[in-house]
C-alpha cells in the first residue's frame, strides 16, 4: 500500500456531542478555597518575574495532593461522582491524576488541548478579568 493512493476523501462528521457540566460551588466554600489557592500561587510565584503581557505559566501537577486544595479536591470528587452516576457508568470510583494551574497575563491564551487518557477533565477559575 506504500505510495498507493489510499483517500479519496475525508470530512469531520459532527455527530457526538460533547457534555459540559457547570457547578457553581457555594459562595461561602467558593470564597474559602479560592483565599487559599490565590495565596498558595501568590507563594509559589513569589521569587519568579512577573508575567508580561501575553505571557502565562503554569505550576507543577500535584495540586490536588496540597492540603490547601483539599476543600476543592473533595468539591471535584463529589462533581465527579455526579457525573458518573448521571452517565450510568456503574462505577463512581475516581482519581484526580493531576491538578495544576495556569495563570495568564492579560492578551495571553489557553491553546486547545487534550488530556488524554483521561474520562473527565475540569476546570476551576478562581480569578477572571472580563
Amino acid at each position: 500500500m506504500a505510495g498507493e493512493r489510499w483517500l479519496e476523501a475525508s470530512e469531520v462528521i459532527p455527530m457526538f456531542p460533547t457534555l459540559v457540566w457547570k457547578f457553581l460551588i457555594e459562595a461561602g466554600l467558593r470564597s474559602a478555597i479560592d483565599a487559599k489557592i490565590l495565596a498558595t500561587l501568590e507563594g509559589m510565584r513569589r521569587e519568579l518575574p512577573k508575567l508580561a503581557p501575553g505571557q502565562g505559566w503554569q505550576s507543577e501537577q500535584a495540586l490536588h495532593g496540597r492540603e490547601e486544595f483539599g476543600q476543592l479536591a473533595a468539591c471535584v470528587g463529589n462533581a465527579a461522582k455526579s457525573i458518573l452516576r448521571f452517565l450510568r457508568i456503574g462505577c463512581e470510583a475516581c482519581e484526580i491524576t493531576g491538578c495544576w494551574a495556569t495563570v495568564l497575563a492579560r492578551g495571553a491564551a489557553h491553546k486547545a488541548h487534550s488530556h488524554p487518557n483521561n474520562f473527565l477533565s475540569g476546570v476551576y477559575y478562581v480569578r477572571t478579568r472580563p
